[in-house]
């Protein structure tokens, strides 16, 4: 067998790197347009002829991100046969990937639901594997080159500036993005092209609180600051035109967060700036969408102690917790297997919905028999209000925090290894004195409560463990330039 030589080794270090940069700037933007490719296909989910299919929604926003993942994985495994190596890192995401793996195998549920992960999501086994690699690559060519990080921000700045863009048309009215996926423009929901506000706002925040960083880095030309100046203020704008209230907070908290930790005039007047954008947007740039959705309190956010709630039930009765969970669509099968929790799952229907003060659950009846299939359960809920009853499916299947998502799905040991993974490069890059670095930690920090309301999704966490892995390849990197200053060198002959 040939030995690879160096010149092999940086070759194919080169076209990694360029693969999995290439991951990072398309991903945002690989969507199927299904009305373009389908002409006869409506906004209403119908076709012009029975031949001509018409494309769910996560066809169009999931399954291309997905793929893409896939495709990836296949060169990115090839490549880390020869660059893995165990370390701190290395062995949390591998042991997230066994827990996640010996979940799915003893989830005893459907194999499409394992490889593909719930309806309407695609996060299953498949996803997990693309996902993996995807993490570990990035680690390890961050490690060899510290030119990974920077490579990274602009390939990601340049994709939240046309997110912006894109997000701005359709809040004016003038989509083009809707034509070529739906049929029809989106009037009811801006979309960017990642499918829906939250979850772009989710790719915004990160981007904006890196742009703080560099703006302000030496290590950056004067052009390469100015960008970002113009990138943290837009992206911003961005975040409070979706109208995610967990980002448009963090990023308040977060901007306090880093005028405390750099404390000069420079980065107060950016904050200043960038915060002054954050609040104006919603008011400079006229909605003539039917899309509203208020920066406060609203009900959304009541539901969300309903669903932890629910969530932590649904761990307790899973068998092998802490080591596993019940599997990539977990929650729902808990749901479905443990019929106990039927009134816990109502009464987030009763917050999300609206339902009478004065509503009362009478009774809950079940509305199949052993033979059925899992996913077909239904039950009959009589009410105070309306004795006859009502059919209810469980639909509920995203814990709506990442961590109680990881523990419901893979079990409580890997939401530890996630918590591993993004609080200690937010505890060791914190204190660093370099704006663009300190940046890192502020937007990994940012991810954190973001992700305190959300769950991870195909169309942005990969760029989210990009920055994750990317984070973990500096503070490697720094110690071992730790490790090379503080050895003794051997006096010369």
């Amino acid at each position: 067998m040939a030995i690879p030589t160096n010149e092999t080794r940086d070759s194919s270090d080169r076209i990694i790197l360029v693969a999995w940069l290439a991951v990072v700037a398309s991903l945002p933007f690989f969507i199927y347009p299904a009305a373009l490719l389908n002409p006869g296909f409506h906004a209403d989910g119908t076709a012009s002829s029975s031949t001509t299919p018409a494309a769910i929604p996560e066809m169009v926003w999931i399954f291309p991100r997905v793929l893409l993942l896939l495709l990836f994985s296949v060169p990115g495994l090839l490549w880390l046969r020869k660059r893995f190596s165990l370390d701190r890192f290395s062995l949390l995401v591998t042991l997230y990937a066994l827990t996640f793996l010996l979940s799915a195998a003893f989830s005893r549920d459907e194999l499409q639901y394992i490889l593909l992960g719930a309806s309407g999501r695609m996060d299953g086994l498949l996803y997990a594997i693309g996902l993996t690699a995807f993490m570990l690559v990035g680690y390890f060519l961050s490690k060899e080159s510290p030119n990974v990080l920077l490579a990274f921000y602009l390939a990601i700045s340049v994709g939240g500036v046309l997110e912006v863009v894109v997000l701005t048309a359709q809040r004016l009215g003038f989509d083009l993005l809707g034509p070529i996926t739906r049929g029809t423009p989106y009037t009811d929901i801006l979309t960017g092209t990642i499918g829906n506000p939250g979850m772009l706002a989710g790719m915004l925040l990160p981007i904006s609180l890196l742009s703080l960083g560099a703006a302000q880095s030496p290590r950056l030309s004067p052009r390469l600051r100015t960008w970002a100046t113009i990138v943290a203020i837009l992206t911003a704008a961005g975040i409070a035109l979706t109208g995610n209230k967990s980002s448009f907070y963090g990023m308040i908290l977060l901007l306090t967060a880093y005028v405390f930790l750099q404390r000069s005039v420079h980065s107060l007047l950016l904050a200043g700036a960038v915060l002054i954008s954050l609040v104006s947007a919603p008011q400079l740039v006229p909605n003539r969408t039917t899309y509203e959705h208020p920066l406060i309190p609203t009900a959304s956010i009541a539901t969300r102690p309903a669903i932890w709630r629910l969530t932590l039930k649904a761990i307790a009765a899973t068998p092998g917790q802490p080591l596993i969970g019940a599997g990539p669509d977990g929650l729902r099968m808990a749901i479905l297997r443990h019929e106990e929790l039927i009134p816990e799952m109502l009464n987030v229907y009763r917050i999300s919905k609206h339902w009478p003060k004065d509503r009362q659950v009478t009774s809950i009846k079940p509305l199949y028999s052993p033979e059925d299939p899992i996913r077909s359960r239904t039950f009959a809920v009589s009410f105070t209000d309306y004795a006859m009853g009502r059919p209810f499916r469980v639909n509920v299947d995203k814990a709506h925090n990442l961590f109680l998502d990881r523990a419901v799905r893979s079990g409580v040991l890997s939401a530890l290894i996630w918590a591993l993974l993004y609080v200690v490069p937010i505890f060791q890059l914190i204190r660093s004195h370099e704006p663009f670095t300190n940046a890192v930690a502020m937007a990994l920090a940012g991810l954190v409560f973001y992700y305190l309301f959300w769950f991870p999704v195909p169309q942005v966490e990969p760029l989210h463990v990009a920055l994750l892995s990317l984070a973990w390849g500096v503070i490697s990197t720094a110690q071992r330039a730790e490790v090379a200053r503080a050895a003794p060198t051997k006096p010369t002959p």
